[in-house]
């Protein structure tokens, strides 16, 4: 009789040691997908940005080179070629400055500066200030028919126009011909709702579960990084707002976001 509860107690035993080991593998499985799947992302967005940076650069040094190598050129071909070298450095420094912010807001601690400010006035501030860098043709043209209304937040002004600057980018890099509708709506819960709407070539539904997602593209070979909008829910969220799409395939996109209102 003692033998057997012995004998029971054992079994008991190994049984639970048995559970355990099997349930320490599955974690640790677990754990080396995770890594795995780290390591592809991390293998992808390292030959993207190679891809990336090596046209801007291959162009920069061409141009360069004939305007060293050749003395004929008449003065209009000069400022061309300067034009596109100007163009190309302004590609590789926004590239270059998408994976610092990445690096610096996607820390541990990262730095906010929260304080009071009319958003309408910095959304207008923003695009004056980056309008060269924009890249915007002739064919699209951007409304902001809030200008005059009022809308204090508290958020963090130098996040606020990365946000803009990428979706606005985003917006203008997407749409061939037609418009892009900035607005500012009051929503409830103590904040504002900022809405940057396209008509260019939208979204298939299939894709817009990952669009926030860090180095996704929607276009593979469309030029970025796929860090803009990464970027942008991770800024979005550090100032205690929300971030979203709307988006029809071939008719156009429509992102938002929504920040705290001034207390």
């Amino acid at each position: 009789m003692i033998l057997a509860i012995v004998l029971f107690c054992l079994l008991v035993v190994l049984a639970v040691l048995a559970f355990k080991l099997y349930s320490q593998n599955a974690q640790y499985k677990k754990y080396l997908k995770k890594i795995e799947d780290r390591d592809k992302i991390k293998s992808e967005f390292l030959k993207n940005l190679t891809q990336e940076i090596r046209t801007p650069l291959d162009s920069v040094v061409g141009f360069a080179d004939v305007c060293c190598s050749f003395e004929d050129l008449s003065e209009e071909e000069r400022k061309d070629y300067v034009y596109y070298i100007h163009k190309n450095c302004d590609t590789l420094l926004r590239l270059l400055t998408g994976v610092l912010d990445v690096a610096r807001y996607d820390s541990l601690a990262p730095d906010v500066q929260l304080e009071t400010f009319d958003l309408g006035d910095e959304i207008i501030n923003t695009l004056t200030a980056l309008e060269s860098g924009l890249q915007s043709n002739g064919d699209v043209k951007i409304d902001y028919s809030d200008a005059n209304n009022t809308f204090m937040v508290f958020a963090d002004r130098t996040m606020l126009q990365r946000i803009m600057f990428n979706l606005v980018h985003n917006a203008i890099k997407f749409t061939k011909k037609g418009e892009v509708d900035i607005k500012i709506t009051s929503v409830e819960g103590g904040f504002v709702k900022v809405s940057v709407e396209d008509t260019g070539c939208g979204i298939a539904p299939e894709k817009l579960s990952s669009i926030f997602a860090k180095s996704y593209k929607v276009d593979s070979l469309a030029q970025g990084t796929g860090l803009g909008l990464f970027l942008c829910k991770t800024l979005v969220e550090l100032q205690g707002g929300k971030i979203g799409v709307e988006s029809k395939l071939g008719e156009g996109s429509k992102f938002w976001f929504t920040l705290p209102v001034s207390k």
